[in-house]
C-alpha cells in the first residue's frame, strides 16, 4: 500500500528469523500512520469511524456482516 521496499531482505525473512524485529518495525509504521497500537484493534477502528484526531487514510477494512442462509 506504502511502496516500501523490502531490503534488505523479504518481510517473510525478517518474520521467520528476527521475531521481536519484526514486530518492533510494525508497531512503529502503525504510530507513524496515527494508530495507537496499545489500545487494539477495535479502540483504533472506533476511533477512526468517529473521525478523530488523526484519523489515518489507512483505515483498517470494515468486517461486512456474516453471510445468513
Amino acid at each position: 500500500m506504502y511502496g516500501l521496499k523490502e531490503e534488505p531482505c523479504a518481510d517473510y525473512l525478517v518474520h521467520c528469523c528476527c521475531h521481536f524485529c519484526a514486530i518492533s518495525q510494525e508497531y512503529r509504521e502503525l504510530q507513524n500512520h496515527g494508530f495507537d497500537p496499545s489500545v487494539g484493534w477495535l479502540a483504533n477502528a472506533d476511533r477512526l469511524n468517529r473521525g478523530g484526531a488523526g484519523a489515518s487514510p489507512m483505515a483498517p477494512p470494515t468486517v461486512a456482516t456474516p453471510m445468513a442462509r
